[in-house]
């Protein structure tokens, strides 16, 4: 999983990032806490600074809401806003996600 995608999913789940003794959730459980879900992040991208908001459908369907900011000139920003939606699955025990266009539409587990 991508080193950035697994401290978001993390810290939405309330669980701590690369915590050595931490267990391992299992296919089951994560179905269970993902459906229905809302996961709620911030990261930077290049050269932006992104809040994002993911919401879980049991369907399998997902959908992100998300602001951008980043600096332009002195004193001066960029602010940018979209959505977006894609699926998610549980490959093994990992979470899967794939977007139309967040994520460069690849496919991050």
């Amino acid at each position: 999983m991508n080193r950035r995608l697994r401290a978001f999913f993390a810290v939405t789940l309330g669980m701590a990032p690369f915590s050595a003794g931490a267990a391992t959730l299992m296919s089951a459980d994560l179905q269970s806490r993902i459906a229905g879900a809302e996961f709620r992040g911030y990261f930077s991208n290049n050269a932006f600074f992104e809040n994002h908001i993911w919401r879980f459908a049991p369907d399998g369907t997902v959908r992100a809401v998300y602001d951008r900011t980043r600096a332009a000139a002195q004193q001066s920003t960029v602010r940018e806003s979209g959505s977006d939606t894609g699926r998610w699955s549980i490959e093994g025990n990992q979470l899967c996600v794939q977007f139309q266009l967040v994520l460069d539409r690849q496919k991050r587990c």
